[in-house]
């Protein structure tokens, strides 16, 4: 029985593989069928294909691989000179521009499980905040968005800014209607027209504003008057008991 071993540089990882038997660094292909022809015990007609193997951070030339040939266990040649791997970007990026470790994209899935984020031209296994995930990049969100669905829909605000969720934006303060809730602009109640709270209303579409509350405006206490203008129940003069 014949046999190849190939062992690789201390500097890569060899993960489970069909393609051979590993041990170590070393990964084994076994063969009834490898053909040695001539004086030189050359090998000939093989082609090794190695899977899983994690790529170091190389700069610049890998150490040597070593190819073993050996013959029911007993080595019969060796080479060693000049089988390197060079490595033009640092992993894990898949195409560098300025330095290795400039990426301008990634190695895609399964390889790794990284993302370009553009700002800084790296790899990150998630997009950070003020950015979103689209063909496996991270893109910046538009300024106020903490964090975003895509360029212009916010998901979330940084401080100082109160997200309003009916479009998915983010405002410096509440329109009409609406109050801030945690950060978030949530609706008032029918029938507060402004409101501070859920039950803090502060004007009213019907009804009439009396005491942060809306109320018919029958409901209008001693000393105060429905007024239409205002819709709320207003003070009567002080020499009134009751006015209309």
């Amino acid at each position: 029985m014949t046999s190849l071993q190939i062992i690789l540089p201390a500097e890569f990882q060899l993960l489970a593989n069909s393609s051979c038997s590993i041990t170590g660094f070393i990964c084994t292909l076994s063969s009834s069928t490898f053909v040695v022809s001539g004086i030189g015990l050359s090998v000939v007609g093989v082609q090794v294909t190695l899977l899983n193997i994690l790529l170091p951070n190389l700069n610049g030339t890998s150490t040597s691989f070593t190819v073993k040939y050996l013959y029911s266990g007993q080595l019969v040649a060796q080479s060693s000179s000049g089988i390197t791997l060079s490595a033009y970007c640092n992993s894990p990026c898949q195409r560098c521009s300025t330095s290795p470790f400039a990426c301008l994209s990634c190695l895609p899935s399964p390889n790794t499980m990284v993302l370009y984020y553009v700002p800084n031209s790296t790899c990150i296994s998630s997009c950070p905040n003020a950015t979103y995930l689209q063909n496996n990049t991270c893109n910046s969100c538009v300024s106020p968005c903490l964090l975003c669905s895509n360029a212009t829909t916010c998901l979330s605000c940084i401080s100082s800014f109160i997200f309003f969720p009916s479009n998915s934006s983010c405002l410096g303060s509440c329109p009409s209607g609406y109050y801030n809730q945690n950060g978030n602009c949530s609706q008032c109640v029918s029938p507060c027209a402004n409101c501070n709270g859920t039950t803090v209303c502060l004007s009213c579409s019907t009804d009439y504003f009396y005491n942060y509350s809306c109320i018919p405006a029958s409901s209008c206490p001693s000393g105060t008057y429905a007024n239409s203008t205002t819709r709320s129940c207003e003070n009567c003069l002080s020499s009134c008991g009751t006015c209309n």
